[in-house]
This record gives C-alpha cells, structure tokens and sequence, in this order.
C-alpha cells in the first residue's frame, strides 16, 4: 500500500488518506500478480473488470494501455480504486492472500486512472452516431387516456401539428402504429377527433396501422415481421399500444422483460425511429412517484428515455400529466381534458397559471390581520402584528400592504393602525 498520511496531517485538510504510488511501487506491487488460470479477482468483481491484464500491463509501464483496459468495462475506474470494498471482492480473493497478502488491487487501479487523468488520456465518452430518436412510455393507471395521449402524439408526428394543440414535434414524418385492444373503427374515429381538434385531415397524414390480430414480441417470428415492416417503412415513430398485449410473459420478472425492451431499443437504434410504448400503473400505487408506479418490473421505467404519465387528480375530469427524461429536467403540473368539441374528441392541455401576478391572499389572513389592529388600542409594527395572528413574515407584510392600499389601515412611524381613528 502507498504510505499513510499522520491523522496530525490529514485534520488540516481534505486529502486523501494514503500518499500515491511512486511508478517503481506500483509496477512492482502490480507485478506480484501471479497471472493464475482462473483470476478469482476478476470472477468477484461485480463489474467483471479485467484485472489480471492491466495488473501485468502497469507491471510492463504500459499505464495507457493499462487504463484503456481497466475503463473499458467501468465507466469510472477513478472511483471504484477508492470507495470500492477490494477487501471482501478481488483482493479478498487473491489466491497469493494467504500468508503474502495479497495484490493491493484498489491502490494500483486508482494509480493507472490518476496517471491518465495528469496525463490527458481520459476522454469524454460520446456515441459513434448521435441519434435523434428516442424511446418512451405513456404510462398511467387505467381509463386515463394514455391511448388518446398516444394518438394524439402520432398525429403531431404524422401531421406536424402541435401535440395537445401546444406542443409543437421536433420532427415529423411517417407513423406506424399497432392498437392491440382496440377495434380499428374506434381507433379511426379517435384519431378522426384528434385530428377535427388539431385542424388538418387524417386522410392526408402519413399514419400507417399494422391490422394483425396479435403481434408478440415473446415470439421470434413476430418479432423478425415487425422488424422487417420497420425496415420496409422507416417510419419515424413507432406506437405500440399497450405492451400488456404484446406478450404472454412475467411482467416482474427483470429476465424475461429486458430482452423484449432490448428488442425495441434495437429497432429505434437501426432504424432511426423513435419508439413509445403505452403501459399501465399498478393498482393502489397513486402514492408512488409516476415511473415507480409503472405495473412489473423497473426494467420498463429504466428504459424509457422520455416518460409521459397520466394520473386522475381528482377535479372531475382533470389529468395530470407529469414528464421524466433521463438526460433533461423533469415537469409536472400540466393538467389534462378530454374535451368534446363539436365533432371533435380530444385530449387539450389547460391554459398554464400566471407566474407574473402574485397568488391573492386567502381572505382569512387579511381579515386575521385587521383583526389584530382594531383589538389593538395602539399602533402595532409587523413584529407584534405577527405574533399576535401566528402567519408568516411574508404573509402578514403582504396583508397590511394590501390593506394600506385599500385604505382600510394607515401606517405610522410606530406601527400599523385602523385607518377609522
């Protein structure tokens, strides 16, 4: 191990524990590794790290080799050789432990990636293609609209018109779409609705419907007919609606459902196309965060890059829509109708609240407040104001300057008083 810092040193500071590895120490511990046949250390990395090679190519002084290996199967090689438990993992199962001690894993892994940080060799991480497709759920307990969210997404798609008559699409083109529990007469007179609301003609959109009775991802020869459809089409979103309906697997089950979300991921990534899969909520879960209350396994909610959820709020019939993406900020708080319009039948998203203009207060509070000063027979500052209605600083300030405006209170150089005396 690198020498240990004095506690006398380290109080003064927020540095690291023990001194870094000399480049002689560190090739020479590195070289202790005895190379076995099967690398126990390895075998008992959570991370399956290759530990064998970069101990013999820091031994060699190959450190950028060394670092090339030791962060191709770690995203952050820098903080496991600091905080991972080497002592119950690789090291405890070093074969030369007994009576030798055995190779200091962790201290030489946090020497090769702190060389390649001083050297330059760390590089960010980016994609060989970026992709501007993505994938997603609509999610959300049941008879919430996650269909007519999903229809109304395809027609902004197909259409370019703006989803939910507010959001405009980033791109546009062709929809392919599969309905599994819907007749196609209801699917065509919801998207004949969504398309009346949004003002263009469902004729002229670019929306392609997959009319097989069942389409089963747990099948392969399903699943080699919607790739080859995706490929003859390259549509630019794909909607699958919903996914209890694509399969006849244990949706709790991680196993059995990563290898149908691979399969999904795999058509956006080949084709280009982005993917929303409608889901529902489990029941008794409107406590739990949106994506944690997706029915089955968290697979589904990991998997979603972008995740629209629909919940009833319980103001008639209000939806609130609440949204999660994996590389932007969150939002919440956009409320959600299904409206009938004339021959129109569609989801519209409330007008957003003012933020400019200052919530009214609650008459209770001013009524408290002038309250206090017509039992008061001497003019009272807002510290005593406070004190005796037991509001908020901000509260009772925004009560006397509204009532100074209205004339009801005049204010003096030692208080608040009723302007009547």
């Amino acid at each position: 191990m690198p020498e240990k810092r004095s506690a006398k040193t380290r109080v003064r500071d927020f540095d690291e524990i023990y001194k870094e590895f000399v480049t002689e120490e560190a090739a020479k511990q590195a070289g202790r590794c005895s190379q076995c046949g099967v690398p126990f250390c390895q075998i008992h990395c959570p991370l399956g790290n290759n530990i064998p090679d970069w101990l013999k190519l820091t031994a060699e002084g190959r450190l950028e080799e060394a670092y090339e290996v030791a962060s191709a199967t770690n995203n952050m090689p820098e903080v496991c050789g600091r905080i991972c438990p080497q002592d119950r993992l690789c090291e405890g199962n070093c074969v030369i432990e007994k009576g030798f001690n055995s190779v200091t894993i962790g201290s030489v892994e946090k020497y090769i990636t702190d060389t390649a940080w001083d050297n330059g060799w760390v590089k960010p991480i980016t994609p060989r293609i970026e992709r501007e497709h993505s994938v997603g759920i609509v999610g959300g307990e049941p008879k919430c609209c996650k269909s007519f969210l999903a229809l109304d997404i395809a027609v902004a798609v197909a259409g370019g018109v703006p989803c939910l008559r507010r959001f405009a699409p980033a791109q546009t083109g062709r929809v392919l779409l599969f309905a599994a529990e819907d007749a196609l007469t209801t699917v065509r007179q919801r998207l004949d609705g969504i398309c009346t609301a949004a003002e263009c003609k469902l004729a002229a959109l670019d929306l392609q419907v997959i009319v097989a009775a069942t389409v089963r991802l747990d099948l392969e020869l399903d699943r080699d007919r919607l790739d080859d459809t995706v490929r003859a089409l390259r549509p630019a979103l794909l909607v699958l609606d919903p996914f209890v309906r694509l399969h006849r697997i244990d949706e709790n089950v991680s196993a059995e459902v990563a290898p149908l979300l691979d399969f999904l991921r795999g058509l956006q990534r080949r084709y280009q196309c982005a993917v929303v899969l409608v889901h529902h909520a489990r029941k008794g879960a409107s406590h739990l965060r949106a994506g944690q209350a997706l029915r089955g396994s968290s697979e589904l909610h990991a998997w979603g890059d972008s995740n629209l959820y629909l919940r009833r709020t319980g103001d008639d019939d209000a939806l609130a829509l609440t949204i999660e993406h994996r590389a932007a900020a969150s939002s919440a708080g956009h409320c959600l109708r299904l409206l009938a319009r004339g021959d129109s039948l569609a989801l519209h998203a409330d007008e957003p609240p003012d933020t400019t203009a200052p919530a009214p207060l609650p008459p209770a509070a001013i009524e408290r407040v002038e309250a206090a000063l017509a039992s008061s027979p001497a003019p009272l500052p807002l510290k005593a104001v406070r004190a005796v209605v037991k509001l908020r600083a901000a509260t009772v300030s925004d009560a006397l300057a509204t009532l100074v405006t209205q004339g009801r209170i005049a204010r003096t150089s030692s208080g608040y008083i009723i302007a009547s005396r």
